[in-house]
């Protein structure tokens, strides 16, 4: 499990407005909508973020099983 961040400054706001912030990002008050897709979905993946249309984050599931069926 990977988790990146990176923090990249504000124009606006000062330490504490920042530290206020991460604290409120950190509390896991807000999550990433996610799914979970097939192997062989990866074209339809692929057109829906050319249009735009995924929300969050699509992960493709890469398992033997996923790949084995896609194969045979």
């Amino acid at each position: 499990i990977f988790s990146s961040i990176t923090i990249k400054g504000s124009y606006v706001g000062n330490r504490l407005h920042t530290q206020e912030a991460i604290d409120f990002f950190a509390s896991i008050l807000i999550k990433v909508p996610f799914k979970v897709r097939k192997l062989s979905e990866l074209t339809q993946v692929i057109r829906l973020l050319e249009e735009g249309k995924i929300a969050g984050r699509d992960l493709l599931d890469i398992s033997v099983s996923s790949i084995t069926h896609i194969l045979s």
